[in-house]
């Protein structure tokens, strides 16, 4: 199995943002944080599950 985890940050401009979320300046930049995670599971014949 292989598992692996990334905290990914974007600048990102409040137009954009401003359609999920309210009070934000439209003419700012925002710091946006988002996680991943991945999960490739192997089976006992080393193949990728599902693959």
């Amino acid at each position: 199995m292989v598992v692996s985890r990334a905290v990914i940050y974007q600048q990102t401009v409040g137009a954009e943002l401003a359609q999920g979320f309210s009070g934000l300046d439209p003419d700012a930049m925002y710091l946006v944080r988002t996680s991943s995670m991945m999960l490739w599971p192997y089976d006992d014949r080393r193949r990728l599950v599902g693959d």
